[in-house]
């Protein structure tokens, strides 16, 4: 965390008007993602080592196109993606 950031719970009033446009335009680059009372109930797997945000990201995005039967090829566009471009005449 910055030095510069405010501390808990003064960044998110610094944030309200930043927040508030860009939900109305309908994006959550400014929502607050609060983990909860549960997020120390998290833990790796049975004999796996602790993974950061980055790499359980990766693993999920990983499993979840295994699940669907498509590719994670990096190269352009995941085949749904291309899907829906094509299908929005884009």
């Amino acid at each position: 965390m910055h030095p510069a950031a405010p501390r808990f719970p003064y960044a998110s009033a610094a944030l309200a008007e930043l927040r508030r446009m860009a939900e109305a335009d309908g994006r959550g680059d400014y929502s607050p993602l609060w983990t909860g009372q549960a997020a120390s109930l998290g833990a790796p797997l049975p004999g796996e080592p602790p993974e950061g945000a980055q790499a359980l990201t990766e693993r999920l995005a990983r499993e979840l196109f295994e699940l669907l039967g498509e590719s994670d090829d990096r190269s352009g566009p995941h085949p749904s993606v291309k899907r829906q471009l094509y299908l929005d005449g884009a």
